[in-house]
């Protein structure tokens, strides 16, 4: 008789996955289920300390990174499988951790969010795509993490994509 592999060993969440040290080498975070369902946990490099710092009870998150500033982690999720992702922020320090308090970056309905970029001269900011004008072009945003300003920088003259 054949041994099979169980369906939740194929297809189910990892205990621990996508590690990301942060900037500064001092924390590590990490997706880890929560009830079943993957969210950011965020620990001491050298202690046994990481907690989850989302809250998410729907479909998991899938893909974050931690902002140069080392103090906000950032990621992408969509709602119920639209496509239409935004960029949610999390704030280490003034953050209600606890409760998972995030924070919708890109609140545009039926747009989509990416991001464009990160620079460790500009700490304190992000580069976001967003599709809230025309959904056929992504135009270039720039969040302040600080105060949570979005701010318009370069529209797309008509590229499918940016480098």
């Amino acid at each position: 008789m054949v041994e099979r592999i169980p369906l939740e060993v194929l297809f189910g969440n990892p205990e621990r996955t996508s590690p990301r040290l942060s900037p500064d080498g001092e924390r590590l975070a990490y997706l880890r289920p929560v009830d079943g369902v993957l969210n950011v946990w965020v620990g001491s490099v050298t202690a046994d300390d990481a907690r989850p710092v989302t809250a998410d009870v729907e479909r998991g998150i899938r893909a974050y990174g931690w902002a140069h500033d080392n103090r906000h982690l950032f990621y992408v999720q969509d709602l119920n499988g639209d496509e239409n992702w935004h960029l949610y922020t999390i704030d280490l320090v003034n953050g209600d951790v606890a409760r998972g308090e995030v924070v919708d970056r890109t609140p545009f309905d039926g747009a989509q969010a990416r991001l464009a970029g990160r620079s460790r001269r500009k700490p304190h900011e992000l580069l976001v795509e967003v599709n809230a004008d025309d959904r056929r072009f992504h135009d270039v945003y720039r969040l302040d993490l600080a105060s949570g300003t979005l701010d318009k920088v370069l529209a797309n003259p008509g590229f499918d994509e940016w480098l």
